[in-house]
C-alpha cells in the first residue's frame, strides 16, 4: 500500500492533477502484469507513471494513470478493484 502512495504523489505532480481527483485502486498479481497494463494504457494514449521500489530489489510495484474521465473509464473495467 505504501507504493501506491509513492506513485500517486509522483503522478500528481507529473499530470498536474486537480485537487478533486479521485483515486480508484485496482489490484494486480505481479510486476509483469503491471508492465503489461502500462503497455495497454500506452496503446490507448493514456499516460501513466510507475514507481520503482529499490528496497529488497522489489522492482516496479505500482502504476498510476493520468486522470481519466468520460468514455476512457471503460478501458479500466477489466481490472478488479482492490479489497483490503
Amino acid at each position: 500500500m505504501v507504493q501506491v502512495g509513492h506513485v500517486c504523489y509522483e503522478a500528481g505532480f507529473k499530470f498536474k492533477a486537480h485537487p478533486n481527483t479521485y483515486l480508484v485502486l485496482c489490484s494486480i498479481n505481479n510486476e509483469a502484469e503491471l508492465l503489461a497494463i502500462e503497455e495497454y494504457l500506452g496503446c490507448h494514449n493514456i499516460e501513466s507513471h510507475k514507481f520503482y521500489e529499490p528496497d529488497d530489489d522489489m522492482g516496479y510495484t505500482s502504476l498510476c494513470s493520468e486522470p481519466i474521465n468520460g468514455e476512457r473509464r471503460k478501458l479500466f473495467r477489466k481490472y478488479r478493484l482492490w479489497k483490503g
